[in-house]
């Protein structure tokens, strides 16, 4: 309880220091001029965007561009995958049932909602995408989810961070500094 009287402090603080200077665009609280934005459970965090997107799309802009990402998109590419099954050759292995279809998943399980929103997710279907464009399954409208899913896999990384250093392709997975870069997501709703 004393840290959340802590982040409250610190929010209230910022909140009265904004009202003096006539400032609107904190989100968080200022640490010697610093805007820090406290996330209390990026588990939680992940698994309630995975279960708003089972009902919901997202609108967003990214890298400058409008995008929706849907829910739909990534049924289908289990479906589309899960094809190759009788061949051994999925690109997707993880992902069962239990991740995509709405009356199957767990809903609390934080691993299924971090198995969708990862890499390997988006890069499959950024790849299927683009090399069937005019696919009715999973055409060029299915790059919006694939770059969302990259998005919330990067976030989930720079709050799940396990090592100073970065790793190969997941140079989000490591500790801050202030070398540390990240691209901003602007949902729209």
């Amino acid at each position: 309880m004393t840290n959340i009287a802590a982040i409250n402090f610190l929010m209230e603080e910022t909140r009265q220091y904004c009202l003096r200077e006539n400032i609107d665009r904190y989100e968080g609280y200022l640490i010697n001029g610093h805007e820090i934005i406290h996330i209390y459970d990026p588990p939680h965090l992940l698994k309630s965007i995975r279960n708003n997107l089972l009902t919901k799309n997202v609108n967003f802009t990214w890298r400058g561009k409008r995008q929706t990402a849907t829910w739909d998109h990534l049924v289908n590419l289990y479906e589309i995958d899960k094809k190759y099954e009788q061949l051994e050759m999925r690109c997707l292995p993880k992902i069962t049932e239990a991740h995509v279809y709405k009356e199957k998943i767990k809903k609390m399980k934080v691993s299924y909602a971090s198995q969708i929103f990862s890499h390997k997710v988006a890069s499959t279907m950024r790849l299927m995408s683009d090399m069937a464009p005019d696919n009715k399954q999973l055409g060029q409208k299915a790059i919006g989810t694939a770059d969302f899913c990259l998005f919330m896999d990067n976030v989930f990384d720079s709050v799940n961070a396990n090592s100073v250093r970065q790793s190969h392709g997941k140079y989000l997975r490591s500790a801050v500094t202030s070398k540390s870069g990240f691209e901003v997501l602007d949902p729209t709703h």
